[in-house]
């Protein structure tokens, strides 16, 4: 062999190799995109499941049915659920103030989502870890205790395997969404 031809099997080898990690680097780029689609397709399936169940009951007074949502991405670990405050107290410069006393009091420290949904009446679903888009779900009451032994106006209910499972109680204009017990 000449010595030129060592050199030029050399160059295609390190061609052949940049073209195979290019290729490489491309079909993992594609299979993420493909995978962030998926993702994003079930949260939005997700969410137009659970605003379809909570239509459907919102007009049956006293209906109570259980509702096992599936399909939300593994990522998700918690779901939380609080009631908007219909009347935010506001201070000077419009920025909410909460009231201490109110039924949002025994909420941990790093809860502070849950303080601005409720002052705000914002969106009232939120994930754990944060979801690119927030729910609103109108004409909703989340409560802890579905026996109305409390008056705690959020709950926050682990996501098991992409799968929550929810009571809703239909009370003629609104719904009650409490944990399933």
């Amino acid at each position: 062999m000449r010595k030129a031809q060592i050199i030029g099997q050399v160059f295609v080898l390190i061609l052949a190799g940049i073209i195979f990690v290019l290729i490489l680097g491309y079909g993992y780029k594609a299979i993420q995109g493909i995978s962030q689609r998926g993702n994003e397709v079930a949260f939005i399936d997700f969410t137009s499941t659970l605003k379809s169940e909570v239509k459907s009951i919102s007009l049956s007074y006293g209906s109570v049915k259980k509702v096992e949502l599936a399909g939300l991405p593994m990522r998700y670990k918690k779901i939380c659920i609080v009631t908007g405050n219909k009347d935010p107290q506001v201070d000077v410069k419009g920025k909410p103030q909460f009231n201490e006393m109110s039924e949002l009091a025994g909420l941990p420290e790093n809860a502070s989502l849950i303080y601005e949904v409720y002052e705000t009446g914002g969106d009232n679903v939120f994930f754990e870890p944060s979801a690119p888009k927030n729910i609103l779900l109108p004409d909703i009451q989340a409560s802890s205790d579905p026996e109305k032994q409390s008056d705690q106006r959020w709950f926050c209910e682990p996501v098991d395997q992409g799968t929550v499972v929810l009571r809703l109680e239909g009370l003629g204009n609104a719904v009650r969404v409490s944990p399933w017990q």
